[in-house]
């Protein structure tokens, strides 16, 4: 049964906007910047001066806070020196995603440096799944661990922390999810998002809290480590903190602008081993304090990557790489994660086309609820993403095991998944993330009540009205540019916004009557496309080529509508530079187009 009012058979509407134009007196506060990257900043809320300035000069005095601030550090602190001086062995638990393993990597490079051995353990994503696993702590407890640090996990584990507290171990938890109604008995609980937490600033992943443990740690104790040794882990913290894409603005922005810079002049061979993998050569200008790495540098080439161990075989291969000093080691682990990824993606692409061709059974439901024994465990969190992108609407995907089954969700603004979750939590062995992006698992003979249980949820928070996203999509550009107006200073400006992610995205930009000259499918299968295009301005004719991912089978269907050349369509678009053969050109970055 659809939800009431549910209009499930109506078309999708997409409607275009420009976002409200920054007024005259803010404008002329600040002259030295150009009209159109205030008018970015306008739309994206920055108001005033001081923003203003810690957007575009990010201070490291100034925007990195006191990590005192946040509340348990000084216990935490606390805990960890006692360890050290008592030589008690200490286990660093990790999550084996990029976050959990850049945090873990973070804790155990400052240990290493301080000359403290530590354990590091990184659940098995198959056999244990998200979070403290009873396996995992009897095995430390086997080891003799006293003291439990965890990253970017803990926060809803109770039960886990509990049994770390029935082997008379003791557990720091460092941590950045939503926390539940009753925090765990640990001895230190770190997480912004608790309720009783002032820290300033809310958007840290969990590698960042992790850092800021190493700060207060090095604050509070002199270890012999050079003056500014954190700031050598930056890399790890600007890698978690694009690929989990929590806000690039505030102490973040602060954080991955100098990570930046540390990546592309990294001291890991690991990461080095990576880059020519990739075929990537970061580039350092130290004179300008400049580099070729950018938030989609970590998107596209890293991230992935690191992802692609804990998916397909064990997220400890992604930690050695990152903490290895052996280069032939290394050399190996970037050789295995390079064909381990290719894998990951093809994988991928088969899972998505078999859960597309089943979600069209769903269609009168509000939300996407699958699953099957033959989808690979690690894969489903990527292809929830993608469903939600094509059908604008809350996605479920599990892998459905004998014994248990393992899913991922992935959500739209409106409808939270921590609270969805929760109010199916009997029905699930386990269940926790983001409002957004979340995982669970299940015993098989709850799916059909977990479905039932979840289609309620939606059909009380996405009625006819709160769910009019999936009928109109409202797309909001920064500016409308007319073809002069693309030029190298253009983009020298647009590179100030750097770096660019969640809550601070790259300028999207409406370009009308454009005349397409050219639009063929490129890419494995034919999935993206290549345009030519041309514009007439009031200084003449230009040129441009774009590219846009994905939109292959979308875009240009076989028959009458594929695009002719000749056709006038409106482009919604990213900039970009195109550098091929040593030749540089500005390229739209093709989000949408539509008849002019």
């Amino acid at each position: 049964m659809p939800a009431d009012g549910w209009q499930c058979d109506m078309p999708i509407i997409k409607e275009w906007k420009i976002k409200e134009g920054a007024p005259n007196n803010f404008l002329e506060q600040f002259p030295e910047f150009s009209r159109l990257v205030m008018q970015i900043l306008w739309g994206r809320g920055a108001r005033d001066q001081k923003s203003i300035d810690e957007f575009f000069n990010p201070d490291w005095e100034a925007d990195v806070h006191d990590p005192f601030l946040l509340k348990d550090m000084d216990k935490a602190v606390e805990r960890i020196l006692r360890a050290l001086d008592k030589k008690e062995k200490i286990a660093v638990w990790g999550d084996y995603d990029a976050d959990g393993v850049c945090g873990a990597a973070v804790l155990f490079s400052f240990f290493r440096d301080i000359g403290v051995n530590v354990d590091v353990y990184i659940p098995d994503r198959f056999a244990e799944g998200y979070g403290i696993s009873a396996r995992g702590v009897d095995e430390l407890a086997k080891n003799g661990i006293n003291l439990v640090i965890t990253v970017d996990c803990g926060i809803t584990d109770n039960e886990g922390v509990d049994r770390i507290n029935g082997h008379k171990m003791e557990v720091v938890i460092t941590d950045h999810h939503e926390p539940s109604e009753n925090l765990p008995a640990a001895y230190a609980v770190v997480d912004h998002k608790r309720k009783d937490d002032t820290y300033p600033f809310k958007g840290f992943c969990g590698t960042g809290t992790a850092f800021k443990l190493v700060q207060a740690l090095m604050k509070s104790r002199d270890f012999g480590l050079s003056v500014g040794w954190e700031k050598w882990i930056l890399d790890l913290v600007a890698i978690a903190t694009v690929f989990d894409r929590v806000p690039l603005l505030g102490e973040n922005r602060t954080l991955v602008h100098y990570g930046l810079l540390v990546l592309a002049q990294t001291k890991r061979l690991g990461i080095q081993a990576m880059f020519k993998e990739a075929r990537f050569l970061p580039e350092f200008d130290k004179e300008k304090m400049i580099t070729n790495i950018n938030s989609e540098t970590i998107g596209f080439l890293i991230a992935p990557r690191l992802n692609a161990m804990g998916r397909l075989k064990h997220a400890t291969n992604s930690f050695q790489l990152l903490v290895t000093q052996d280069e032939k080691e290394a050399i190996d682990l970037a050789d295995d994660m390079e064909k381990t990824n290719k894998k990951r993606q093809e994988l991928t692409k088969d899972i998505l086309k078999e859960a597309m061709d089943v979600a069209t059974s769903q269609n009168d439901d509000p939300i996407i609820f699958l699953g099957s024994p033959k989808w690979h465990a690690g894969l489903i969190g990527i292809v929830a993403g993608h469903l939600v992108e094509k059908y604008h609407k809350p996605a479920f995907i599990f892998f459905q095991g004998e014994e248990k089954c393992q899913g991922s969700a992935r959500s739209i603004e409106g409808f939270n998944l921590v609270e969805a979750l929760e109010e199916s939590r009997d029905l699930l062995t386990s269940g926790g993330g983001h409002k957004m992006s979340a995982g669970f698992s299940m015993y098989p003979k709850n799916i059909e009540n977990l479905h039932q249980s979840l289609l309620n949820y939606a059909r009380k928070h996405l009625t006819a009205e709160s769910a009019s996203w999936r009928i109109k999509i409202e797309t909001y550009a920064d500016a409308e540019l007319l073809g002069q107006e693309i030029n190298w200073e253009l983009m020298d400006d647009i590179e100030k916004l750097e770096p660019t992610g969640e809550n601070n995205p790259k300028p999207l930009f409406l370009i009308k009557d454009l005349e397409v000259i050219e639009a063929r499918k490129v890419g494995n299968g034919g999935g993206h496309l290549k345009f030519k295009f041309r514009k007439f301005c009031e200084s003449g004719v230009k040129y441009f080529s774009g590219i846009g991912f994905k939109m292959g089978n979308g875009y240009v269907p076989p028959g009458e509508n594929e695009l002719q050349s000749g056709d006038k369509i409106d482009v919604l678009c990213n900039l970009q530079v195109n550098d091929f053969n040593g030749m540089r050109s500005i390229e739209l970055g093709v989000k949408d187009i539509r008849p002019a």
